[in-house]
């Protein structure tokens, strides 16, 4: 199971140990963020933690080929003026990260119309992995290869090249199905969009997905 978060949080530290470019900090705040996990998850263990920085993107979407993704939102169009509503296009270079960063911050709650962005592109980028690496042998370690300079992780090279092995191995499809967001509800604050979990829904989805009731 892996979780995935697109910010960090933290319940202790200062902002400047936070988003200091320093490797120190840099594994600190990946600590913070396995704890609020923690927290959160009503104390489930976090086995290991990788974060890759926005720099190793262009790179990563590019070494699949691209990745093949729908535009539904007209306003991406002034982002990129490739990303014309209700086409299809196969990003590249730095289309990744507009597609993926873009969101109106005049809109209350424009990050969870983005996070539904980011969702078709894990799918879009999963599907580009297998079908490259049918073609291209040695594609996984090329990618990690690739991300390691972007990349601060406490697990070991062996472990994230037998994931991602396993997954290419796989018969399974990614979709959009196998990810789920955390139950919660949007609110909007006089200075910033705040996202409340719900606590209960939350630890049904804990107990749906890592345990299971022995017979």
């Amino acid at each position: 199971m892996i979780l995935s978060t697109s910010h960090w949080l933290t319940p202790t530290g200062t902002a400047g140990e936070m988003f200091s470019p320093a490797g120190g900090a840099r594994k600190k705040r990946c600590q913070y963020m396995c704890e609020a996990v923690t927290e959160l998850l009503g104390g489930l263990k976090i086995d290991g933690y990788m974060a890759v920085s926005m720099g190793a993107l262009a790179k990563l979407n590019d070494a699949v080929g691209g990745v093949t993704v729908a535009i539904d939102d007209p306003e991406l169009e002034s982002r990129d003026p490739d990303f014309k509503s209700g086409s299809s296009i196969t990003l590249m270079g730095d289309q990744a990260e507009a597609f993926l960063r873009y969101r109106d911050t005049k809109k209350n709650q424009s990050a969870i119309t983005r996070l539904q962005r980011q969702e078709s592109y894990i799918t879009g980028y999963a599907a580009s992995m297998r079908e490259k690496a049918v073609k291209e042998d040695g594609l996984a370690l090329k990618l990690l290869d690739i991300a390691a300079p972007y990349m601060v992780t406490n697990l070991s090279k062996d472990q994230y090249l037998d994931m991602c092995m396993a997954f290419l191995n796989s018969s399974q499809q990614l979709s959009g199905d196998d990810i789920q967001i955390l139950p919660g509800k949007g609110v909007e604050t006089k200075i910033y969009d705040e996202y409340y979990p719900d606590l209960e829904h939350t630890k049904q989805m804990v107990l749906d997905l890592f345990y299971r009731v022995e017979a």
